[in-house]
């Protein structure tokens, strides 16, 4: 049982290629500079077709990007991180896609991208809320930490469910999206689902569940079981799987009325 309040933290070991000595600060830094130069030659191939407004763009998401653990803001450090890896792999990522890809901005980008960074929010938040005990033992700052109470997380929980959908309906009843974007309904049995188990994780976090056919895909279940890590990744990967069979609908739905 003390295990069970230790969460993933007290189970598995961060970044062991840098405690292990395997690889050093320095060398993840010239990965890092790697990495980002590539990317940055490829975003000057756009840039004589879209002009200043994607270096703008490309400047806007990079110092939010450097700042969830960077100085000065250090969002992560105030327990906004998860925040901000919505916005990043939300509204940011693809708002700046589609206008690299079609040099304007649209407002139905919004209606799906701000759905699909509360998604992408619910898989970090959620691993926040079970990760609460050991996060705040080791002095690690999250959203879940900021709010302080089990019962607030999970309305804010159940608040960025609600929003997901509400904001898509919103996109359809505005005629900026098509009513076909409503198939994306098909998933709300899954967060339905993910809510009632993250309720029970703060009731009873030690009672085990079995996955049913329609929670998606979960690997080696029994393997995942033997492992003790069932109460975990039954919450986790059933997060995923709802953000993964929503943006499915999404591409279906935007390729057939395209």
């Amino acid at each position: 049982m003390k295990l069970e309040h230790q969460g993933m933290r007290a189970r598995i070991a961060k970044c062991t290629y840098l405690t292990s000595g395997e690889a050093t600060l320095k060398q993840l830094l010239t990965a890092c500079i790697t990495f980002g130069a590539i990317a940055l030659a490829f975003g000057m191939v756009v840039y004589p077709f879209r002009g200043p407004t994607i270096l703008l763009f490309a400047a806007i998401t990079g110092i939010i990007g450097v700042s969830y653990s960077g100085a000065p803001l250090r969002l992560s450090y105030r327990g906004l991180g998860e925040i901000v890896i919505g916005i990043m792999f939300g509204p940011m990522l693809m708002t700046g896609v589609y206008y690299a890809a079609c040099g304007v901005f649209d407002g139905a980008v919004f209606f799906v991208s701000a759905p699909v960074g509360l998604l992408v929010t619910n898989i970090v938040y959620s691993h926040a809320i079970m990760d609460y005990e050991p996060d705040k033992l080791v002095g690690k700052m999250t959203f879940a930490i900021l709010l302080k109470n089990k019962r607030t997380m999970l309305y804010c929980l159940l608040i960025l469910l609600v929003l997901t959908f509400s904001i898509l309906i919103t996109g359809v009843a505005s005629g900026y999206l098509s009513p076909w974007y409503l198939f994306s309904m098909l998933t709300i049995p899954m967060a339905v689902s993910h809510y009632r188990l993250m309720v029970e994780f703060v009731r009873n976090p030690s009672r085990s569940f079995t996955p049913r056919f329609w929670m998606g895909p979960m690997g080696n279940w029994p393997r995942i079981q033997a492992m003790g890590i069932d109460w975990f990744m039954i919450r986790w990967l059933l997060a995923r799987n709802l953000l993964s069979f929503f943006c499915i609908i999404l591409m279906i739905v935007s390729l057939c009325i395209s």
